[in-house]
C-alpha cells in the first residue's frame, strides 16, 4: 500500500483543478455538506477526488475512533463509484490499495465500499484488460477480503478477475 504521511495528503494536490482542490481542502468525513457538494461536482472534478479524499480519509481517522468513523464518509464513495466516473488505472489501484485496511481482529472494514468498487474494476479489466499493476492490487486486496467469511461473494469475484485472463 502506498505509505504516504499526513502532510503529503493534507496538501496541495497535484493534478487537481482549482475547483477540486477547494473541494479537497474543505473535505472531512464528518462535513455532509461538502459530501454533497463533491457528489454535485463534474465528473471530472469527482473522478479526481475520489483517490485523494479516499487517502486523506485514512489519515484523517482518529485511531480509536477509525473503524467506527469509517462509515460516515463510505456512502459518498459508494455513490460516487456507481456514478460512472472516468477513473484511470492508476485511480483504481489506490483504492484497491486503501481497501479493506481497517480491521479488527474479527471484523472487515473499509471506508470503500467493496461491491461498487469490484463492479468499477470488472468493468475496467473486460475493456482494458488486466495489467501487471492492477494484478498485483488485485491479488493484495484478495489476501485481505478472503479471511472473512461475509466476503466470501467478493473474495470471488476478485479470484474470477484474476483469472480470466
Amino acid at each position: 500500500m502506498l505509505d504516504l504521511n499526513r502532510k503529503e495528503v493534507e496538501t496541495r494536490r497535484p493534478g487537481l483543478s482549482a475547483a477540486a482542490q477547494d473541494l479537497y481542502d474543505r473535505f472531512a468525513p464528518q462535513d455532509m455538506a461538502v459530501a454533497r457538494e463533491i457528489l454535485n461536482a463534474d465528473a471530472s472534478v469527482q473522478a479526481a477526488l475520489l483517490p485523494a479524499i479516499a487517502a486523506k480519509t485514512l489519515h484523517l481517522l482518529e485511531a480509536k475512533t477509525r473503524w467506527t468513523a469509517a462509515h460516515r464518509p463510505r456512502w459518498l464513495f459508494g455513490q460516487m463509484l456507481r456514478s460512472n466516473l472516468p477513473l484511470r488505472e492508476k485511480d483504481l489501484i489506490l483504492l484497491a490499495e486503501h481497501t479493506g485496511t481497517l480491521r479488527s481482529h474479527w471484523r472487515f472494514d473499509t471506508i470503500v465500499p467493496l461491491a461498487p468498487l469490484l463492479d468499477v474494476i470488472e468493468q475496467y479489466v473486460a475493456t482494458n484488460g488486466l495489467s501487471d499493476a492492477m494484478r498485483s492490487a488485485l491479488t493484495e486486496l484478495h489476501r485481505r477480503v478472503e479471511p472473512y467469511k461475509a466476503n466470501r461473494r467478493a473474495a470471488g469475484r476478485i479470484d474470477a478477475i484474476l483469472h480470466q485472463s
